[in-house]
């Protein structure tokens, strides 16, 4: 068996701070908190941020301010600022001016909930301007042809899995009204944003748009069609470390009693390549098997996974996006990660020859294991000969057979299943949509062997 890299996890560098950080003590850029809202009975009549206390302030949204909530049990009896739909309908008047350009560093966080009946609640929406947008959303300027720019985590990084369950192509997806502290952070000089959810990093992304000064368009804007309640929101002037940034997570966990629960001993998962991995809208017609993957591990009861999908994508190009959609995500407390990658079709389809093709797949593995990943698990090419030829898949299927131990830890074979792996197999209707992508009963098998793999990389 070839092993990848010894199974020990990383421990903090010598003489690195440990323990909550205060984030007044950082130095702030603007801070809102909700203990600070100006009353008049229940409505927030103005809302001062505490750097610059002459910022920011509300103004009247369609003849209807927030409203406060006090000794609210769930976040430690604080305060929240209390947003409904009505408040939200004016998206201009529902915003405070950061007055920030967007080209200097700085990390962001958000304390609040989404107590609204939506299933899916966005933060930091793409859609701006459009009818879907919920939540909040930190925009920055406007791009000189006129439409709203902001830093987000960009469209095509986004077939990722934030919670259980959920997915979000738009922004981070919030399921229900239970607290929350979700953190954003731009590194200015690489363009880079991150983000993290309950102390786990979840996204991260090159793409921050291009910037016009003078606009007034800049800051914070709750968005148009959700109930958002937020106990604090605040920017730092730089871009926090990530120990700082799980320091600052841990006092406000502790400050406002929310409960962060960091994984020991877990095994990560996570997937990359192309629209086999993760279809663009995944829905039980159009499902994707990393879903199905974790029930049919032997020990499956303490592993988080990640799936990272791009139609059309081909491994040079998995090569070069996944230091940013794969590495970045490498969760150096676990015990074990494993990063299973499926590609080859689109590499043969854009003009590679099948060698070529096992070549670029040698080259992404090599990357994964030098980034520090423990295991890595492939899977075999199914038949697609309305993209590769029979032959051409044979004779990558041949190399990634010899390859099994040898520059990889351990494939998934389901090239040789008898029902979704032979030749011709794709015509199939019960188990191919449209002779490419397996329907819900292919993803079945399919999973059973990708299942098989990691129990074997595993050991």
């Amino acid at each position: 068996m070839f092993l990848g890299l010894a199974l020990s996890p990383c421990v903090p560098q010598t003489g690195e701070a440990t323990g909550p950080l205060d984030p007044s003590t950082l130095p702030l850029f603007a801070d809102w908190q909700a203990e600070n809202a100006t009353l008049s009975s229940t409505t927030v009549t103005n809302w001062p941020d505490a750097i610059s206390p002459g910022s920011g302030d509300l103004s009247d949204i369609n003849g209807s301010l927030p409203t406060i909530l006090t000794n609210v049990a769930a976040f430690n009896n604080k305060r929240l600022v209390s947003f409904n739909v009505a408040h939200l309908a004016n998206a201009t008047a529902s915003r405070w001016n950061f007055l920030h350009d967007g080209t200097s560093d700085w990390t962001y966080f958000f304390v609040g909930r989404f107590p609204g009946a939506l299933a899916d609640e966005k933060l930091f929406d793409t859609n701006a301007g459009s009818a879907g947008n919920r939540g909040v959303g930190l925009y920055f300027d406007r791009t000189v042809t006129g439409g709203m720019t902001h830093h987000v985590v960009s469209e095509s990084a986004l077939l990722q899995r934030l919670f259980p369950g959920r997915r979000s192509r738009k922004g981070v997806g919030i399921t229900g009204s239970a607290p929350v502290i979700i953190c954003y952070r731009l590194q200015a000089s690489s363009g880079r944003l991150t983000c993290w959810v309950q102390g786990i990093k979840q996204n991260t992304d090159g793409k921050v748009g291009s910037y016009a000064t003078g606009d007034a368009n800049r800051g914070l804007r709750v968005g148009y069609t959700s109930t958002v309640d937020i106990a604090r929101h605040f920017m730092t002037k730089s871009a926090l470390t990530d120990a700082q940034v799980n320091r600052v997570t841990d006092w406000l966990a502790t400050n406002y009693g929310i409960t962060i629960t960091r994984p020991t001993g877990h095994t990560q998962i996570i997937y990359s390549g192309n629209s086999l991995i993760c279809p663009e809208a995944p829905s039980a017609a159009n499902p994707n098997f990393p879903d199905n993957v974790k029930a049919l591990l032997a020990n499956g009861t303490n592993v988080y996974e990640r799936i990272n999908g791009i139609s059309g994508q081909t491994t040079q190009q998995m090569t070069t996006r996944d230091p940013n959609r794969i590495d970045a995500f490498r969760d150096t407390t676990a015990a074990r990660t494993i990063v299973v990658g499926l590609e080859g079709i689109n590499d043969i389809a854009n003009g590679s020859s099948a060698a070529d093709a096992v070549t670029h797949m040698q080259a992404w593995v090599a990357a994964r294991y030098a980034a520090g990943w423990h295991r890595v698990v492939l899977v075999s090419m199914t038949p697609c000969k309305s993209k590769v030829s029979e032959a051409n898949r044979t004779i990558y299927n041949n190399a990634l057979v010899a390859g099994e131990g040898v520059w990889f830890d351990a494939l998934a074979d389901v090239h040789t299943d008898t029902t979704i792996g032979e030749a011709n197999d794709e015509d199939n209707a019960t188990y191919y949509q449209d002779g490419v992508h397996p329907t819900a009963a292919g993803n079945d098998i399919l999973a059973t062997y990708v299942a098989s793999a990691i129990d074997t990389a595993m050991g």
